[in-house]
């Protein structure tokens, strides 16, 4: 019985056979008659006993080594059939179909190492040549120089193309070149016909290989013995250009390489990114920022770092397994649950605006009008942020904070350390930012170490870590030394949180905490107007405002500007009522949300909402009716029987 594998490779080695040697005119035949196996007979025996006539020629020719230069009164040159057929029988089927369109492309494939022999990659090329007297030989010559002489002579075009993807200039050769994203099936099918015929290709597809063998090489030098020098002088080449080329080049132009060279020779490879409508499939495409994907993936598989192997598996996952997401994908950064499941994910993000590069906890801080806060501003600075469980809670306080001290209102930012200074005799208090983060001056663990070394003569460097109580065991040698604050989340919020500083096991009485945080997110009366939240952001930012009173204001005010988002308040018995019940009849538990884009689905609306209390990253799908009456419902019971529902775009882009 033949193997399973036996159709492409007989393809491969007898079709193609003869498309190469039409191709390539410069060939010639062998002159010694070889017996070959018969068709019936194992490839694998076939394969073997090339192997072994190969090694033979190879040897024999190698004999007779040459220098271009040194072979005078040269009439014909070109490869000997026995290479051409082992490139035939080793390269990759998908490079062999581009091959055949023209000797040209063959070369230029040549050239960019994507063709192999039984000797894996192509150094040295064996060729037979014809001398004005007509003399017959066959030598070996360098791939380098084999090219240099046969663009000279039959592809005078492809030296100039070589230039253009030099080192030097593949940057900006790429910058020129259009990667078209399909639409459709058919629109994929025309663009990679027009790749195949693009004689840009092989040059193109030399770099996701030459990407792929340094992340093999990689793999091989960890595990090479340091004696062998020439083996991890060979992998570290393989490495450092694998990383000239991803410095060099840009991830989406990298991913699209990567998906195109994949699928050159099969339709339905390339366009399955690009005929995909989730937003998982379109993050690996490259169409998609990561970030729509990374955090989430991060935090189903506990993760700080993510290979790209493990975000196309994340991927795959929220894909093939829409349930996945109802509970996974936020491990580690507390928020409201269960979530939407990943079809609904997916569907929201294609049409978000908001800006979220980073990865908050709501469920670690009682506050919800901060967390809202912290993502406007997080959209409006476009900032990115490696979030953890450890830094998210600093880094919400830390937007808040700064949001004040930059409107020039510390006092509104109550939160205060205070101590005992005997230099002044008196009373010192300085603000602090509750969590831990280490490059932040003001984070609560740096203000707690600059007052020890003030008042106890501490190392300037010392570190003071914020950290659960069930988490300190004085038992434990990491503990026995060194500076700690310790907290009972149990009796944690963020308007009373009592903690115990420690430094070497010895507690430390001498500082205290003092402050609650105390602000309305819409001014609650005209006297506080000036410091709502609402209208400090818009002063600092420069934001104009949009009152948003029905379903039209808010569509016209999305589709205005990609940039712009709607921010609100509602009765969250009203936004989300599967979530939560309503007892009482007026019952109304405020709830800041934001709305950045909508979905339209037969004759519904839904919009596209965070909760202030999800995951950030896990938007929910709300109808416009209950977003309306959560609000309508919270406009009853506010003291200034407020619409609190705004529009807000930053002035510096104008409107349009």
């Amino acid at each position: 019985m033949w193997p399973l594998y036996w159709p492409s490779q007989f393809y491969k080695s007898s079709i193609l056979l003869i498309v190469f040697l039409v191709c390539l005119n410069n060939v010639y035949a062998n002159s010694s008659s070889t017996k070959h196996p018969g068709i019936i007979e194992s490839l694998e025996v076939l394969l073997d006993l090339h192997k072994k006539q190969f090694k033979l020629l190879a040897s024999k020719v190698r004999r007779n080594p040459k220098v271009l230069s040194s072979i005078s009164n040269i009439k014909e040159l070109g490869l000997h059939p026995f290479f051409v057929r082992s490139i035939i029988f080793h390269s990759d089927e998908k490079y062999l179909r581009l091959a055949g369109q023209n000797k040209c492309i063959f070369y230029s494939l040549l050239e960019n190492d994507l063709l192999k022999t039984a000797e894996g990659r192509i150094k040295n090329v064996i060729v037979n040549f014809t001398t004005t007297d007509n003399k017959k030989e066959s030598a070996i010559l360098t791939k380098n120089d084999f090219i240099s002489q046969v663009y000279k002579k039959e592809c005078p075009t492809k030296k100039e193309t070589s230039l253009l993807f030099s080192d030097e200039n593949i940057n900006s050769t790429l910058k020129k070149i259009d990667f078209p994203t399909p639409e459709n099936k058919k629109d994929c099918e025309t663009i990679l016909e027009d790749w195949q015929r693009n004689p840009f290709t092989p040059y193109l597809c030399r770099v996701p290989e030459h990407i792929q063998l340094g992340n093999i090489a990689r793999k091989k030098l960890e595990r090479t013995d340091n004696s062998a020098f020439s083996k991890r002088r060979f992998f570290v080449e393989l490495i450092r250009r694998s990383e000239f080329l991803k410095k060099k080049i840009p991830y989406f132009e990298r991913s699209y390489l990567n998906n195109l060279c994949y699928g050159l020779s099969n339709s339905e490879k390339f366009c399955r990114p690009y005929v995909s409508d989730d937003v998982w499939s379109k993050v690996i495409s490259g169409e998609f920022p990561n970030y729509f994907l990374e955090p989430k993936c991060k935090a189903a598989l506990g993760k700080s770092t993510l290979t790209k192997t493990q975000l196309k598996s994340c991927a795959s996952k929220f894909k093939s397994e829409p349930k996945y997401c109802v509970s996974k994908g936020k491990s580690g950064l507390r928020s409201f649950s269960p979530s939407p499941n990943c079809d609904d994910i997916s569907d929201a993000l294609m049409v978000s605006q908001l800006e979220t590069n980073y990865h908050d906890c709501p469920g670690y801080l009682d506050n919800e009008g901060m967390i809202n806060i912290h993502r406007i501003i997080s959209h409006l600075d476009g900032t990115k942020l490696n979030s953890s469980a450890k830094t998210c809670v600093n880094e919400v306080n830390n937007s808040f904070a700064n949001l004040l001290f930059d409107y020039d209102y510390e006092e509104g930012w109550p939160l205060k350390l205070c101590y005992n200074d005997k230099i002044e005799d008196k009373e010192k208090c300085e603000p602090y930012i509750p969590g831990n983060n280490e490059n932040d001056k003001l984070a609560e663990g740096s203000v707690i170490s600059q007052i020890l070394h003030k008042t106890r003569g501490l190392p300037s460097n010392l570190k003071c870590r914020v950290i659960d109580q069930k988490k300190f065991n004085p038992n434990f040698l990491e503990f026995k030394s060194g500076c700690y604050i310790i907290y009972d989340p149990n009796q944690c919020t963020v308007q009373f949180c009592p903690k115990k500083i420690v430094h070497n096991l010895k507690e430390i009485k001498d500082i205290k905490y003092v402050g609650k945080p105390e602000y309305d997110y819409f001014a609650t009366s005209f006297k506080r107007e000036k410091f709502s939240l609402s209208n400090i952001i818009k002063e600092v930012f420069k934001l104009k405002e949009s009152k948003i009173r029905n379903f039209t204001d808010l569509i016209y005010f999305l589709d205005r500007k990609p940039s712009n988002i709607v921010h609100g308040i509602g009765c969250a018995e009203d936004l989300a009522p599967a979530n939560f019940k309503k007892i009482g009849l007026n019952q109304c538990s405020p709830l800041p949300f934001i709305i950045d884009g909508y979905i339209k689905e037969g004759g519904q609306v839904r919009m596209v909402t965070r909760l202030a209390v999800d995951d950030v990253h896990s938007p929910k799908l709300i109808p416009w009716n209950f977003i309306f009456n959560s609000i309508a419902s919270y406009k009853v019971l506010h003291p200034l029987d407020t619409w609190t529902l705004f529009g807000i775009q930053e002035s510096s882009g104008g409107s349009n």
